[in-house]
């Protein structure tokens, strides 16, 4: 009994101290590498420290189930605007943190008795995670992201309509297919403008060579 209480005194002290969330998680810290997801049968999720954002795997050798997971613990970019998770603090639990409101994209002072999330423990570790480097991954990331077919909406084509993504690990834009509403930002309307927008400068193919036509496949 003593020592779980003197356990939990010095988590508690650390916590108050502002320390980052993702160092009393050690999954946070691995240095794994992304997989290969073309043919993902079975999708868990790690920690990418050089990127800040939560990396999905094929293998089954991810340290976390779920991307909400992950984010959660690891502070991810992902956390800036999702919402801030509800929580019924007990009288007295409740602590300063610090989250990043995307209406005015800036960090602001509040109250919680957690630090997942949306949640900081200091104003400079809010700004350096929800400003700085989200402004650079805005960019960066949009390129790397899974393609996503969204949802479907009210189009006139049951496919959806055509679009094109790039792919990271094989430097070239593929066609897919896009339902209308949802997705993410790897979504261009023409295979050109996806090349100028993520691929290397200097090494942008033209279009012959990235067989666009009858050579870009469309998956479902």
């Amino acid at each position: 009994m003593k020592i779980s209480i003197h356990v939990r005194c010095i988590v508690l002290l650390g916590l108050t101290a502002g320390v980052t969330f993702s160092e009393y998680d050690r999954r946070c810290l691995t240095a794994q590498k992304a997989v290969n997801y073309w043919l993902c049968f079975q999708s868990t999720w790690h920690f990418n420290q050089s990127s800040r954002t939560c990396e999905r795997r094929c293998d089954g050798k991810g340290l976390f189930m779920s991307p909400d997971e992950c984010d959660g613990l690891c502070r991810s970019v992902a956390v800036c605007d999702a919402p801030r998770p509800l929580s019924s603090c007990s009288k007295g639990t409740t602590r300063t943190v610090f989250y990043y409101d995307p209406k005015t994209r800036k960090c602001r002072r509040g109250q919680q008795c957690t630090y997942l999330g949306n949640n900081f423990p200091t104003m400079t570790e809010c700004q350096e995670t929800c400003i700085k480097r989200r402004q650079f991954q805005l960019i960066r990331n949009r390129c790397r992201m899974y393609p996503d077919h969204g949802r479907y909406c009210l189009l006139p084509n049951r496919h959806g309509s055509a679009r094109f993504y790039y792919d990271p690990y094989h430097g070239r834009c593929y066609g897919f297919w896009y339902y209308g509403c949802g997705g993410n930002r790897n979504n261009f309307a023409t295979i050109q403008d996806c090349l100028q927008r993520c691929a290397r400068r200097g090494k942008v193919p033209a279009v012959d060579d990235v067989e666009a036509g009858t050579g870009v496949v469309f998956f479902k």
